[in-house]
C-alpha cells in the first residue's frame, strides 16, 4: 500500500492560544519536522493546541482549571486577549477523509463569556461531528496521534482497562466505539422515553377508559335519538298524513255541499225575484173592465137585432102562413134551434181542444221529469259501481263486498224495472224494492263507519238521494196517471161532441136546403122585402157575434193568463218551499262538515303542537309508503324515551376530551411502539458493532503484537516482547451491590444499558517487555529507559499497524541517550513512508534528522514567537 498520497498535517495556525497571542502559522510537509526551544518557551504548547482543535475536553490534560485558560492571559507588557483560535489543515487530495474537499480545515474557537463553536471548512459543526471525522481518518486527540510528555510513562503504568482505550484508537476501531457509544446514549434516552410514555400512557389510560365508556353510552343515546327521530318523524308524518287526508275529503264534501247550496241559493233567489216581480205586476184591472164593458155593449145590441130578427120572423112567418106555406116556418125553426144547439156544441168543443192541449203539455213535461230521473238514477248507479270499484282495493271484509255486489244487481234490476213503470201497481212493487235497497245501504254505512271509512258518507248521500228520487217517482207517477186519464176523459168528449156537431150541421144543412126552396116559391114583393130586411139583420147579428167572439176569446185569454200566473205563482212558492228544504238540508251538511274540519284543525292543530314539543327544528315530515301500526309505534316511542332516561345526560365537553385523550394515547401508544422498534433497531446495530469491534480489533492487534515484538528487538536488540488479552477478574460482589444488581435487574432497559456498558471495559491489555539478559516478571521494574523504550516500541508498532495521518511527538526522546536516539530516529524514518511526523524535541539526533526546524523563543512579553528553518534548503544553500 502506498502511503505517500495520504491525509496529512499541511498547516496550523494559532492565534490567542495559551502564550501564542499573536496569529502564529506552522507549515509542514511530509518529512519529519522538529519544533525545538528553551524550557518555557512555548512548545509544548503547540501539542496542546492540535489537542484542543481537535476537540480535546479534559483540562487537565491541556494543563487549565477552566476552559477560559487556554485564552491568552496577558502579561506586564502587553494586555490579555478575549477569544483563542486554532485552525488545522489537512491535505485530503487522496480523499482518505471522510468529506468531499481536497483541503479540510478544523476550527475551533473559545470567547471569554465561555462560548464555543467548532467549524470545518468554515461550516459550523457540533463536536461529534469533528470526533467522527478524525475517527474515521484514524487520528485523534488523546491516541497516539499526540504523544505527549507524559504519555510515554503512561502507556505502561496505565491500569489494563485504560490501555485498552489506548488500543481501541490503535487499533481503528474508535469511529464504531463512537457510533457505538452514540447509538448506546440514544437506546439510554429511548429506554427513557420509553418509560415516560409508559407512565403517561398509565396515568391516562383510565381516564380513557372512562371516556370510552361514557362515549359509548353517547353513541347509544344519539342512535337511540336518531331512531327516536326517525320513528318519531315516521309516526307523527303518518298521523298528520291520515288527519290532511281526512281535512281535504271533508273539504272536498264542503266544497261540493257549497256548490250545490249556492247553487240552490241562486235557484231561490232567482224564484224570489220572479214571484218579486208577479207580485209587483199590474193587475189589468181596467183593461179587464173595458173587455166586460164592451162585451156587456155587445149583449145588448146583440139581444136588440134578436129583438127585431124575432118580430120580423114573427111576420115573416106570419105572411108564409097566410099564404099556405106553414112547412117553411116550420123548418125554419128547426133550422134555429140546430143553430143554438150547434152554437153551443162549438163552444164545448174549443173548450176541450184547449183542456187537451193544456193536458198534453203537462204531460209531455212530466215525462221529461221522468226521463231526467231516470238519468240521474243511472248517474246513481255509475257512482255506486265507482264506490264498489274503490272498495274492492280497501281492507273490506268478503262479507261487506258480498252486500256491495248485491246492492248493485238491486240497483240494475230497480233501474231496468224503473224505466219501463206505467201504472200505479207497478210502482207499488218498486216501493218495496226501494225499501229493500235502502235497508242495504244502512246495514253497509254502517259497516263502512265500524271500518273508519268515509264511503259511509257517500253511501248516505246515496241514500237520501234513492229516498228522494222515491218520493219523487211516486209523485209523478200519480200526475202522470191523472194527466193521462184526464187526456184520455178529453179525448172522449171532444170525439162526441163533435160526431154530435157533424150530425146537427149536415141535419141543418138539409134543412136550410129545404128552406131555400120553400121560401124561393110564391114570394110577393112585401115577403121579398121582409127577408131582404132579415138579411141584413142576420149580416149585423154575425158582426156583432164575431165582435163578441173576438171580446170573449180575450177575456178568456186574459182569465187564461191570470190562471197562468196564479198558477206560476202557485207553483213558484211550492218550489221556494222545496228549495228552501234543500237548502236548510245543505246547511246542516255544511255546518256539520264544519264541525268536523273544526275537530279535524284542532287535532292537526294539537299533533303540531306535539311535534314541536318533542322534535322541535329536528322535525321533518317524511313520505309514508307503508302502513304503520299506530300502538306499534308509540310503544316503541315510550321505549327509545324510557332507555334514554335511563342512559342519562352527559356532559357536553365529554366528545371534546375524548377526542384530545384518545389523540394523546393513540399518539403515545404509536410513541412506543416506535420506541420499542427503535430499541430493537438500535440494540442489533450495537450488536452488529460489536461484531465489527471485536473482529477488527483482534485483526489489529495481532498485527500491532508482531510490530511490537519487531520494533522491541530494534531498540533493545533483543529481547522478549508481547501483548495479551486478558479477561478481567471478578470480585465477590458485597450484598448492597447485589442488592443493586437485583434491583436494577428488575428493569429490563437498566439490565440491557447496564449489560451494554459492560461490554466496553470487559477486555484487558497486558504487556510483557523482557530486555536481553534479563527476567522481568513486571514492566514496573523496568528501567525510567527501558519503559521509554518499550513504550516507543509499542507506538511503532502501532503506526506501522495503522498509521495515523500524522503523529506528534512531545518530548518522546527526553529520556534516550544518543545510542538509543539514533536507534529510536531510525525506526521514525522507517514509518516515514507510511505518516508524517512532527516532533517537539531536544534531542540533537532527532533534530539533525529533521527536514524542517522550528523554533520557538518568549520574550518579555510572555508571548512565545516562531522562527523556522527548511534545513534541506539551507543545507542546498551551504553547498
Amino acid at each position: 500500500m502506498n502511503f505517500l498520497t495520504n491525509v496529512y498535517l499541511q498547516k496550523l495556525e494559532i492565534q490567542g492560544f495559551k502564550s501564542f497571542a499573536n496569529k502564529t502559522t506552522l507549515e509542514f510537509n511530509k518529512e519529519l519536522t522538529a519544533i525545538v526551544g528553551p524550557n518555557g518557551s512555548g512548545k509544548s504548547n503547540f501539542a496542546d493546541a492540535v489537542r484542543w482543535v481537535l476537540g480535546e475536553q479534559s483540562l487537565k490534560v491541556l494543563r487549565g482549571k477552566k476552559s477560559q485558560d487556554v485564552i491568552f492571559a496577558g502579561s506586564d507588557k502587553k494586555s490579555r486577549l478575549g477569544f483563542a483560535e486554532v485552525n488545522l489543515y489537512l491535505n485530503n487530495e487522496d480523499g482518505r477523509a471522510p468529506i468531499d474537499y481536497s483541503e479540510v480545515v478544523i476550527t475551533r474557537r473559545i470567547y471569554r463569556d465561555g462560548e464555543g463553536e467548532y467549524l470545518i471548512n468554515k461550516n459550523k459543526v457540533r463536536l461529534s461531528d469533528v470526533q467522527m471525522l478524525i475517527a474515521k481518518s484514524s487520528f485523534g486527540q488523546r491516541s497516539y496521534s499526540i504523544v505527549g510528555q507524559g504519555m510515554v510513562d503512561s502507556i505502561l503504568t496505565s491500569s489494563p482497562q485504560e490501555r485498552k482505550e489506548f488500543f481501541d484508537e490503535a487499533t481503528g476501531v474508535r469511529q464504531y466505539q463512537i457510533k457505538r457509544e452514540q447509538s448506546l446514549n440514544k437506546l439510554e434516552r429511548t429506554f427513557d422515553n420509553l418509560v415516560q410514555s409508559q407512565n403517561v400512557i398509565k396515568e391516562i389510560e383510565p381516564r380513557l377508559r372512562s371516556l370510552t365508556r361514557q362515549m359509548k353510552r353517547l353513541e347509544e343515546k344519539e342512535a337511540a335519538e336518531l331512531e327516536l327521530k326517525q320513528i318519531q318523524n315516521k309516526y307523527y308524518s303518518f298521523l298528520q298524513d291520515q288527519l290532511n287526508d281526512e281535512l281535504k275529503v271533508k273539504q272536498t264534501s264542503f266544497t261540493t255541499v257549497e256548490q250545490t247550496r249556492q247553487s240552490l241559493e241562486n235557484k231561490l233567489n232567482d224564484l224570489q225575484k220572479e214571484l218579486e216581480s208577479i207580485e209587483d205586476e199590474d193587475s189589468h184591472s181596467q183593461i179587464f173592465n173595458g173587455l166586460e164593458n164592451k162585451y156587456s155593449r155587445l149583449v145588448t145590441e146583440k139581444n136588440n137585432i134578436l129583438q127585431e130578427l124575432s118580430l120580423l120572423q114573427g111576420k115573416i112567418d106570419l105572411k108564409l102562413t097566410t099564404t099556405g106555406q106553414g112547412d117553411a116556418v116550420w123548418l125554419r125553426k128547426k133550422s134555429e134551434d140546430l143553430s143554438v144547439k150547434l152554437t153551443a156544441i162549438k163552444e164545448q168543443l174549443d173548450l176541450l181542444s184547449k183542456e187537451k192541449e193544456v193536458v198534453e203539455k203537462s204531460y209531455d213535461q212530466k215525462v221529461k221529469e221522468q226521463q231526467q230521473i231516470v238519468a240521474d238514477f243511472n248517474t246513481l248507479k255509475e257512482k255506486l259501481l265507482n264506490k264498489q270499484g274503490q272498495g274492492d282495493d280497501q281492507n273490506y271484509s268478503e262479507e261487506l263486498k258480498k252486500k256491495i255486489n248485491l246492492l248493485s244487481d238491486n240497483y240494475e234490476d230497480f233501474l231496468h224495472k224503473l224505466e219501463k213503470i206505467d201504472n200505479l201497481e207497478t210502482l207499488i212493487d218498486l216501493q218495496t224494492e226501494a225499501n229493500n235497497i235502502a235497508t242495504i245501504i244502512n246495514t253497509i254505512r254502517h259497516e263502512l263507519k265500524e271500518q273508519n271509512t268515509t264511503e259511509g258518507e257517500d253511501i248516505v248521500w246515496l241514500e237520501e238521494k234513492m229516498n228522494q228520487f222515491i218520493t219523487n217517482k211516486d209523485n209523478l207517477v200519480d200526475e202522470i196517471n191523472q194527466l193521462k186519464i184526464s187526456l184520455e176523459i178529453a179525448k172522449t168528449k171532444h170525439h162526441q161532441f163533435q160526431e154530435q156537431y157533424n150530425q146537427l150541421a149536415e141535419e141543418k144543412q138539409k134543412i136550410e136546403g129545404e128552406l131555400k126552396t120553400a121560401s124561393s116559391t110564391n114570394q110577393d114583393d112585401h115577403q121579398a122585402a121582409l127577408i131582404e130586411q132579415k138579411t141584413k139583420l142576420d149580416k149585423d147579428l154575425e158582426e156583432v157575434n164575431n165582435s163578441l167572439s173576438l171580446v170573449k176569446q180575450k177575456i178568456d185569454s186574459f182569465n187564461s193568463q191570470v190562471e197562468s200566473k196564479q198558477n206560476n205563482l202557485i207553483n213558484i212558492q211550492k218550489q221556494t218551499r222545496e228549495l228552501q228544504i234543500q237548502l236548510n238540508d245543505q246547511n246542516n251538511q255544511i255546518n256539520s262538515i264544519n264541525i268536523d274540519i273544526a275537530r279535524l284543525e284542532t287535532k292537526l292543530e294539537n299533533l303540531n303542537k306535539e311535534i314541536l314539543e318533542e322534535l322541535g327544528s329536528n322535525w321533518q315530515s317524511v313520505p309514508v309508503t307503508e302502513e304503520i301500526v299506530l300502538t306499534q309505534a308509540r310503544e316503541k316511542i315510550n321505549s327509545l324515551k324510557n332507555k334514554l332516561a335511563l342512559v342519562g345526560g352527559i356532559d357536553d365537553g365529554v366528545p371534546e376530551e375524548y377526542k384530545e385523550v384518545k389523540e394523546r394515547f393513540e399518539f403515545l401508544d404509536d410513541q412506543v411502539r416506535d420506541l420499542d422498534q427503535s430499541i430493537t433497531t438500535l440494540t442489533e446495530v450495537i450488536k452488529e458493532l460489536d461484531q465489527k469491534i471485536d473482529q477488527q480489533f483482534k485483526e489489529n492487534f495481532d498485527t500491532i503484537n508482531d510490530e511490537f515484538q519487531k520494533y522491541f528487538k530494534i531498540l533493545f536488540n533483543g529481547g522478549k516482547s508481547s501483548l495479551m488479552i486478558k479477561q478481567p477478574t471478578k470480585d465477590k460482589p458485597t450484598v448492597n451491590e447485589e442488592l443493586i444488581s437485583k434491583e436494577e435487574e428488575k428493569t429490563e432497559e437498566i439490565s440491557l444499558i447496564k449489560k451494554l456498558r459492560k461490554t466496553l471495559t470487559d477486555t484487558e491489555i497486558e504487556i510483557v517487555a523482557s530486555p536481553p539478559g534479563k527476567k522481568i516478571s513486571s514492566i514496573n521494574t523496568l528501567s525510567g529507559g527501558e519503559k521509554a523504550m518499550t513504550a516507543i516500541a509499542l507506538i511503532c508498532s502501532i503506526i506501522s499497524a495503522n498509521p495515523s495521518p500524522f503523529v506528534i511527538l512531545d518530548e518522546v526522546d527526553a529520556a534516550l541517550d544518543e545510542a538509543n536516539a539514533a536507534r529510536y530516529v531510525a525506526i521514525i524514518n522507517d514509518l516515514s513512508d507510511k505518516t508524517q511526523f512532527i516532533a517537539v524535541t531536544h534531542n540533537r539526533v532527532t533534530m539533525h534528522h529533521a527536514a524542517i526546524l522550528y523554533g520557538v523563543t518568549m520574550g518579555a512579553d510572555s508571548v512565545s514567537r516562531l522562527l523556522s528553518v527548511d534545513l534541506k534548503e539551507a543545507e542546498a544553500y551551504s553547498q
